[in-house]
């Protein structure tokens, strides 16, 4: 089914991210056969646990829940059976964990185990919560507190040396919960220290976006390979291997359309995880920059706002003609126009520039001497028709050159470092 594949665990806690069909059932079968020496013959392994002696569960909290349901169903004389065992409370930590991913304060949560009765050996669990005074079991239960109920179960019988295997735990969560499921996973690794690891299994945007990417394994078909399992340097391409795109987090205000070109650029080059979670909007002008970004920062409509204004703009800055809220104003690099920068870093580096754009130093030069006596609005494009060749191509070309000057590199890093701090961001 897989081929051979082979990967390692993130320390605690793995988030394997993959959509519908993408093997992450199967590999946590596959994964929970090998270290429970399960007998599965197509299947063989190597597992590196140290000297540690493990236990491994695999749950997948969705089936768990369809098990309750049918037994509450059609067990006869479920109530006789459930008064006859013993009911356990659930502990003051677990139900506080219960009550924070269901966003509800329960006064009590029991369970009682019961012997299944669908010709499967094992047991189940008949769950009780309380909530304002009322009492309710499985029947009168959504399917959100099912699950819920069950992955706090599972977390709660953690002891050193288990191995936990989650499989999308966050079917029948609402997004919500599904964030704060992150907040709880997180919790639970981080304090059981010994521990070996939790393997969860999810397609759920919501929780990947809390995980940071080294905790974070891609899941692929490759009609060669088969099964591939990649490690990431940030989250966005596990988004998109869901199909999503990520929420923007920053809405930066630029004067122009190079200046959002070049902004654009710049992220793609020096940070391409903010690439995604940036949204650049022109206004015309670095007068209109500060008349957008007071207003759309105070209407608290969840994104944070930054103006960008274009390098020759400090002084207005600085001298108060043009003003913003503290911390909402940043600088493209240079203290000249966008385009006159790039012209001089074209006059400058015309060599780096030409090998990059695949064609001769000397039509680069020339294509600078036809462009000379036009207004600086204009060179850019003089330049791109004399070496034919798109302007878009010819813009990034010329700034991948300028972020490696050292002046304009620590320009650029000042820059992104105020969007990377608005965008809450440390990959």
């Amino acid at each position: 089914m897989f081929g051979k594949i082979g990967f390692e665990l993130a320390p605690r806690i793995t988030v394997l991210v993959g959509p519908s069909g993408a093997g992450k059932t199967q590999l946590l079968t596959a994964v929970h056969g090998c270290l429970t020496q399960g007998n599965d013959p197509t299947i063989t392994a190597e597992v590196d646990t140290g000297k540690a002696e493990i236990t491994c569960r695999f749950v997948d909290p969705a089936e768990e829940s369809f098990i309750v349901l049918s037994h509450v169903r059609s067990v006869e004389g479920l109530e006789a059976k459930r008064d006859a065992v013993e009911r356990s409370t659930l502990d003051q930590a677990s139900l506080k964990q219960l009550g924070y991913l269901l966003g509800r304060d329960y006064e009590r949560a029991a369970f009682a185990e019961l012997g299944r009765e669908d010709g499967v050996t094992g047991r189940w669990r008949y769950y009780e919560l309380t909530h304002r005074g009322r009492t309710y079991g499985p029947a009168n239960m959504s399917m959100g507190e099912l699950v819920a109920f069950s992955i706090i179960m599972a977390l709660k019988a953690l002891r050193p040396g288990h191995v936990l295997l989650l499989d999308e735990p966050e079917n029948f969560l609402s997004p919500r919960a599904r964030a704060r499921l992150a907040d709880i996973l997180i919790e639970t690794a981080a304090t059981k220290s010994k521990v070996v690891s939790l393997v969860v299994a999810s397609h759920s945007a919501e929780l990947v976006e809390r995980f940071p990417s080294p905790y974070l394994r891609l899941l692929g078909r490759n009609p060669v390979a088969g099964i591939t399992i990649e490690e990431i340097s940030h989250t966005t391409p596990a988004l998109e291997r869901l199909g999503l795109r990520p929420k923007p987090k920053v809405l930066t205000v630029v004067e122009d359309v190079l200046a959002s070109a070049m902004l654009a650029a710049l992220l793609a080059l020096t940070a391409p995880e903010l690439s995604t979670v940036v949204r650049i909007v022109q206004v015309g002008g670095d007068g209109n920059v500060p008349k957008f970004v007071g207003p759309l920062q105070s209407c608290g409509f969840g994104l944070e706002v930054l103006g960008v204004l274009d390098g020759d703009s400090r002084e207005k800055v600085a001298n108060g003609t043009l003003q913003f809220p503290a911390g909402r104003v940043a600088f493209l690099p240079g203290q000249v126009p966008p385009d006159a920068l790039l012209m001089n870093i074209l006059s400058e580096a015309s060599s780096e520039v030409a090998h990059h754009l695949g064609v001769e130093v000397d039509a680069v030069s020339r294509a600078l001497v036809s462009a000379e006596g036009l207004d600086h609005h204009d060179r850019l494009a003089a330049v791109a028709d004399a070496v034919g060749l798109p302007i878009g191509h010819v813009t990034q070309t010329i700034i991948r050159a300028l972020a490696n000057r050292d002046q304009e590199r620590a320009q650029i890093t000042e820059l992104i470092s105020v969007i990377r701090s608005l965008a809450h961001t440390d990959d």
